[in-house]
């Protein structure tokens, strides 16, 4: 099947190629298209932006009803098509996956966090378990502190703790943000200046991006104490966050998640192969995996260890400054090689990723085999995978579309000059 819908793709591409083609080739014969026929870069620029633009949009609109789908949405009871609506990608996710039920409000345990990220469904069938005070009150007293210099939050709550929706928001975004941006928002908490963050001006932020970027109604604030809060400010409430104890929270936060999407492949491992980095790269898009593995380096024994993962996880977390690094490889007409693509990496992190790293890389995006990467699409791709799947597929699915793209690129390689007008 995948070899037919490549002809299919090709067979397209050839045919609107050359109908451009000669179209051009005949208006060079006149004097009208003197001045745009006669450099042939210049026309082979114009011929690019036809046919890639062009004739793309009307292979992609025909065979747009067979690529994927977004993730399901879970409607939770009493809800109805018009509420649906209004219902951001994250306030459905954390309704998917959150287990627990105080006061007819829903809270996620460290758990089912971690499996929002790490898992395309959640493992629960039969809606949540309803709990009453006395659990609560159990689940939060059991609470490590971050004074007790635990790296592993999450896994030492993981059922016995409970965290509200501004949790979930405060975490996803911290997951997805470089280390220079802590300081920022560390002082952005720090609402009186006073060089440290007390529990009211951090309930007071969790319920302002609540508002701002999510229903204010999803929950009432019956629990007025979570684990992460408990975890962050101590038992009583009253212990000072000074930004040396926020840095060292979100970066073991950020490692402990990285470690979750890492040993699910790894199986207990010291690394993954190939293969597995590349589903983990494009487990949010509509990429045909198996075009993608028949790319991948043939020798892999060595994998992919996490302290490499890790890495390339610290460059998604800084894709926007890298993303401007790898513009200005383009605006000087300069190919991104994998030498260039390091040497990237190291402007922006201050070391460079393993090869094996930067080769799997450019073989899962270099579609047409020119040994260049394909910066848009691996900016749009990556950018996706951060966000763990809260946007949608990418329309630009592997197939159809990937192959029609290099099957213009190889017409426009081939092509013959025209014959400039006299």
């Amino acid at each position: 099947f995948c070899d037919l819908e490549r002809l299919a793709a090709c067979s397209m591409a050839s045919r609107m190629f050359r109908s451009v083609w000669s179209l051009l080739r005949g208006l060079s014969r006149t004097r009208i298209s003197q001045s745009v026929v006669s450099n042939r870069n210049s026309f082979l620029s114009v011929t690019t932006l036809l046919g890639i633009s062009g004739c793309a949009l009307l292979g992609y609109k025909a065979n747009r009803d067979g690529l994927p789908q977004p993730l399901p949405s879970i409607l939770a009871a009493g809800e109805t098509e018009k509420t649906k609506a209004k219902i951001s990608r994250r306030e459905k996710r954390y309704k998917e996956f959150a287990s627990k039920m105080y006061q007819n409000e829903v809270y996620m345990t460290p758990r089912d966090f971690m499996e929002s990220l790490t898992k395309d469904e959640s493992r629960l069938k039969h809606g949540y378990e309803s709990i009453n005070e006395q659990t609560v009150l159990t689940m939060l007293k059991g609470t490590p502190t971050l004074k007790s210099g635990g790296t592993h939050f999450m896994r030492d709550t993981w059922n016995n703790g409970l965290l509200t929706y501004a949790d979930y928001l405060f975490l996803l975004t911290t997951l997805t943000k470089p280390q220079r941006q802590f300081e920022i928002a560390f002082r952005m908490m720090d609402v009186d200046g006073n060089n440290y963050i007390d529990k009211s001006e951090f309930v007071q932020v969790e319920e302002a991006v609540i508002k701002q970027r999510d229903s204010a109604d999803l929950q009432q604030h019956v629990l007025k104490d979570s684990t992460l809060v408990k975890y962050l400010f101590g038992q009583k409430g009253d212990q000072r966050l000074y930004f040396k104890d926020f840095l060292r929270f979100i970066q073991n936060f950020q490692r402990e998640v990285w470690e979750a999407e890492f040993n699910q492949y790894a199986g207990g491992n010291p690394t993954i192969n190939v293969e597995d980095f590349a589903t983990i790269l494009l487990k949010h898009t509509a990429y045909n995996l198996e075009l993608v593995f028949a790319r991948l380096p043939p020798d892999n024994d060595r994998g992919i260890s996490f302290e490499q993962y890790s890495d390339f996880c610290q460059l998604l977390n800084n894709l926007d400054d890298f993303g401007i690094t790898l513009t200005i490889f383009t605006m000087a007409n300069t190919p991104v090689t994998p030498g260039e693509f390091n040497k990237a990496v190291n402007a922006c992190m201050g070391k460079p990723l393993d090869d094996i790293v930067v080769n799997t890389v450019f073989r899962i995006f270099d579609v047409d085999g020119d040994g260049k990467l394909s910066n848009d699409e691996f900016l749009t791709v990556m950018k996706n995978w951060k966000l763990r799947a809260f946007k949608r597929r990418d329309a630009k699915a592997e197939g159809f579309w990937q192959d029609f793209r290099a099957c213009i690129k190889s017409e426009i390689r081939h092509a013959t000059p025209m014959e400039s007008s006299k």
